[in-house]
């Protein structure tokens, strides 16, 4: 399946961080996205996609209002129908502890704040290889 064949689910609660990687990716051929600002929203996504358009992958940022990154990966992972989709955790720099927490989950892989385009396609490409 090539990238832009792929449909990532990007969960942030900044809209420019939302932005960012959608642009960054698109440069790469990724074309199908669908955004949630919290994990609340990105749950009833990802419950709707099921038996629907398929999620490869989704890019979560850890912090946000309603239902942070590490319950909603949480909620997956514990999901017989969701906990297959491959995670990219999003967290701050000051957070590393994080980091830890969310490989034990399940998360594929992390991400730290801030981060580089290239960076980003990197961890991408290799969870979606």
């Amino acid at each position: 399946m090539s990238a832009s064949e792929k449909h990532i689910l990007v969960v942030d609660d900044a809209i420019s961080m939302r932005k960012f990687i959608i642009k960054t990716l698109m440069q790469q051929g990724y074309r199908e996205f669908t955004e949630a600002e919290d994990g609340v929203q990105a749950l009833d996504i990802l419950t709707q996609s099921v038996g629907g358009k398929k999620i490869d992958l989704v890019i979560l940022d850890w912090s946000m209002p309603r239902m942070n990154g590490f319950e909603l990966l949480e909620k997956m992972k514990n999901n017989s129908l969701l906990q297959t989709i491959p995670v990219l955790m999003v967290t701050a720099e000051s957070l590393y502890d994080h980091v830890i927490q969310a490989l034990r989950v399940g998360a594929k892989n992390y991400i730290i704040k801030p981060f580089t385009p290239d960076l980003l396609i990197e961890k991408v490409e290799k969870i979606l290889r």
